[in-house]
């Protein structure tokens, strides 16, 4: 998954483990990303201020050893149509 987040673009830190933070940066907007995936069929929880300092807003997402590379190509893919809506990868890159 992390090759796939990272070839697309998409900011997640310098995570070594499982649980991969995809940068949205945006508190409010974070919730819509979240929702959006929801509405596609993919849970990943939108974590903001206070959780995180602000303007750090993050989809916290896992990958399990069930998870086929069909599973992570759809949910890049997702994540890839939400971009082209809400633009979020923008705002990684501002940072």
């Amino acid at each position: 998954m992390k090759k796939a987040l990272l070839k697309n673009g998409f900011d997640i830190k310098e995570t070594v483990s499982p649980i991969f933070p995809i940068m949205v940066r945006d508190n409010f907007l974070v919730k819509e990303v979240a929702q959006k995936l929801m509405q596609k069929g993919y849970y990943a929880v939108g974590i903001c201020y206070p959780a995180v300092s602000n303007n750090e807003a993050r989809i916290r997402a896992s990958v399990l050893a069930t998870h086929t590379e069909d599973d992570i190509d759809g949910f890049v893919q997702a994540l890839n149509e939400i971009d082209e809506l809400l633009h979020f990868k923008a705002l990684s890159k501002k940072k």
